[in-house]
């Protein structure tokens, strides 16, 4: 039996799956409902999603978020901290890749690539909205040759 994927979601992925129930991030929130990878968490990172999902209190329907926010402290496994960053561009940011590095996640998934310092950092991969692999990789166009 192969090993569960561990992983570490950033707020952006969940609020826009609770927002909307089509698209890579609501794909993540069912795969979380449906035990097929393991959500690390901490403290701070569970105290942001609670604070950034009442934010969108006339969006996101308070059963929705009520339901979420349990599930979240029933199913995930929290982490203390063991390294401190300041390496990610949004400084807020560097809580999600410390429970990452701290929990030995495979991944951090986020809709914000750009505020991560690398593609795999201290062997956790940033992947946008998937967690089957890192950034997807941009194929280069093949060239076509005029006679």
């Amino acid at each position: 039996m192969p090993d569960i994927v561990k992983a570490v979601i950033n707020t952006n992925v969940f609020v826009s799956a609770l927002l909307s129930s089509t698209g890579a991030s609501a794909k993540i929130l069912d795969r979380f409902y449906n035990s097929e990878f393991q959500l690390a968490i901490s403290t701070e990172i569970l105290d942001e999603y609670r604070s950034v999902i009442l934010e969108f209190e006339n969006r996101i329907h308070p059963d929705d978020a009520t339901e979420f926010i349990e599930l979240v402290e029933e199913k995930s496994i929290q982490y203390e901290a063991t390294v401190t960053l300041t390496v990610c561009r949004d400084t807020s940011d560097n809580k999600f890749l410390e429970c990452a590095i701290s929990s030995g996640a495979n991944f951090l998934v986020t809709k914000n690539l750009r505020h991560y310092p690398t593609k795999e950092f201290q062997g956790v991969k940033t992947a946008h909205g998937r967690l089957d692999r890192a950034r997807p990789r941009r194929r280069p166009r093949p060239r076509i040759e005029c006679l």
